[in-house]
């Protein structure tokens, strides 16, 4: 069943990945995480209230210290790059999540890679830097390069934030149950993401005039709860590296989507993106079936 939830991930993070550079363009990053969140939480709400609240150990609490906090990391890292970098920049290179993710699941889960998941990294690290070229305008020369360093070291934070989080979020619901660890993490974030919001991007809740523009915003929170619900059953039955590998599909769909309705691509090297995508995706294949 791992292998069904990892898909149905698959489809909230594309849809939400979309639909955030959308909700980017026109308010601050803050603004968006936090409706993002808000949605989130009352989903968490109505599954707690059928489901009710499941901790069956204290070391829970610090389990769920650690998550807050680099989720907090990545969300912020990550809609910044998003919104200074197309999504089909930015999203191929979280391609690397899976390398972090073993890391993490060897110090944390007890996990252990083979020969084939090394070979995998390689692939999946080739494909990222193929991506990061495409992008280097070569007649700004160094400047070109240069506007990349920023947005390329934001998704790195992320990427390391994610790795470590599949293997605490598999600690966490361990010692909770999914519905749970859901809804107190959105709980969290709501509170942590309004403080953001209201001292960052104040005039920018302007947004709740624009009833098409919020509708967009808390879609945004549904397609997180399809998206990291999934993950956590996923989670429940797989091994960390193997559900993350599964959710890095996402960037062959999402890039894909991004030159078809969003009309990116159309800077830089098309062909060379591309490539890094599709070398990225036969990491990923590799590293799943290294690990069955």
């Amino acid at each position: 069943m791992w292998i069904f939830f990892s898909i149905l991930a698959v489809f909230g993070l594309t849809s939400r990945n979309l639909l955030t550079k959308v909700g980017l363009g026109k308010v601050n990053e803050y603004i968006v995480i936090f409706f993002t969140v808000f949605g989130a939480f009352f989903v968490g709400v109505v599954l707690v209230l059928i489901n009710g609240l499941v901790i069956s150990d204290s070391s829970f609490w610090r389990i769920f210290l650690i998550r807050v906090f680099l989720d907090t990391v990545a969300a912020i890292t990550l809609f910044k790059a998003l919104k200074s970098r197309a999504v089909s920049y930015v999203v191929p290179l979280t391609a690397i999540t899976p390398i972090f993710t073993i890391l993490s699941g060897y110090f944390i889960n007890g996990d252990s890679i083979s020969s084939f998941g090394f070979l995998a990294i390689l692939i999946i690290v080739l494909g990222c830097i193929l991506v990061v070229v495409s992008e280097i305008d070569m007649k700004k020369g160094k400047r070109g390069l240069k506007e990349l360093v920023l947005p390329t070291l934001l998704i790195m934070i992320t990427t390391i934030s994610w790795g470590i989080l599949d293997a605490v979020h598999k600690e966490g619901i361990e010692v909770s149950s999914p519905y749970t660890y859901f809804f107190l993490g959105n709980l969290a974030y709501v509170i942590i993401f309004f403080f953001f919001s209201f001292i960052f991007a104040r005039k920018d809740f302007k947004v709740l005039k624009d009833k098409k523009l919020l509708s967009i915003n808390l879609s945004l929170g549904f397609l997180l709860a399809i998206e990291f619900l999934s993950q956590l059953f996923a989670l429940q039955d797989g091994i960390a590296a193997y559900v993350s590998a599964m959710k890095s599909l996402n960037i062959i769909f999402t890039t894909i989507l991004a030159f078809l309705f969003l009309k990116e691509g159309k800077s830089g090297n098309r062909f060379m993106k591309l490539v890094g995508v599709l070398v990225s995706f036969l990491g990923v294949l590799i590293l799943i079936w290294s690990n069955f």
